[in-house]
C-alpha cells in the first residue's frame, strides 16, 4: 500500500514538472532536443556520447573496465561531464576510471571524487549530479534554456 502512494505521489509530482516545462496541454511529453545521460557502465556512456549527437551533457559513474577503443573516442566527447568517483571502491580500478577522465576531451568535466565502497556514494553526490543537468540541459543558452523547452 505504501509502495502505491508513493507511486501515485512520483506521478503526481512528474505532471505538475510536466506543466511547469511543457504547458498544460502537454504534461507528460518529453521535450524534443538535447538529452542527458547518466549511468554506470562507464564505457556505455562514452560511446553513446560519441555516437549520439541528442546527448548534451553525461554524468558518468566511473569505474569498470575501460577498453583501449573507448580512451581513444574519448579524446572526441567535447559534452560537459560530471564524473562520479568512489575512491574505495575495490571492484574499479581507480586509476582506470582517472585515466578516462584526463583522457576525455570536454573543456567542462568535473570529478567528484568520494572516500567510500561502491554503495557508500553521499547523497549530495547525486544532489550534485541533478544540479548539473538543471544546469546544463535547462538553462544553458547551448540548448536554448528553458523558454526552448517549453516551445517544444
Amino acid at each position: 500500500m505504501l509502495r502505491e502512494g508513493r507511486n501515485h505521489a512520483n506521478e503526481v509530482r512528474s505532471r505538475q514538472l510536466g506543466s511547469r516545462y511543457f504547458g498544460e496541454d502537454r504534461p507528460n511529453r518529453v521535450a524534443a532536443g538535447p538529452v542527458g545521460f547518466s549511468g554506470g557502465v562507464v564505457s556505455i556512456g562514452v560511446r553513446l556520447a560519441a555516437v549520439d549527437d541528442r546527448i548534451a551533457a553525461a554524468v558518468l559513474f566511473a569505474g569498470s573496465y575501460v577498453p583501449r577503443s573507448i580512451l581513444e573516442q574519448a579524446h572526441g566527447i567535447t559534452i560537459p561531464l560530471y564524473m562520479l568517483l568512489q575512491w574505495d571502491d575495490e571492484g574499479n580500478d581507480r586509476q582506470m576510471a582517472l585515466e578516462l577522465f584526463d583522457a576525455l576531451g570536454s573543456r567542462e568535466k568535473t570529478l567528484n571524487a568520494n572516500l567510500g565502497g561502491h554503495t557508500g556514494v553521499p547523497r549530495h553526490a547525486g544532489e550534485d549530479a541533478n544540479r548539473f543537468f538543471v544546469r546544463h540541459l535547462l538553462t544553458s543558452p547551448n540548448t536554448g534554456g528553458t523558454d526552448a523547452i517549453r516551445r517544444s
